[in-house]
């Protein structure tokens, strides 16, 4: 009985996180780049997860910089790995 049990707990817990995550960091830098109005310096890539069933997003960084060495622009876009949906925010 007991075995049946882990059992059920098994396969329910392998269904509620079988999400398909379909983007890769590197088509998420891909996507992020188009979103932006400049050509940046830097880019940062992080995965992160999001909402009660922790679904993936890329969270991808990029800025310039001046020869200073100072940031002038930069934008955050948190790309879906599941759908490839956007949204942007500005630094």
């Amino acid at each position: 009985m007991l075995l049946a049990v882990f059992a059920l707990a098994f396969i329910a817990l392998k269904t509620c996180a079988s999400h398909e995550d379909n983007i890769s960091y590197q088509e998420a830098e891909a996507i992020a780049r188009k979103k932006v109005d400049f050509v940046p310096d830097k880019v940062l890539v992080r995965g992160v997860q999001r909402g009660l069933d922790a679904q993936l997003f890329w969270a991808v960084s990029l800025s310039t910089t001046n020869a200073a060495g100072i940031r002038e622009e930069c934008a955050t876009v948190l790309v879906d790995a599941g759908t490839g949906e956007t949204q942007t925010e500005p630094c």
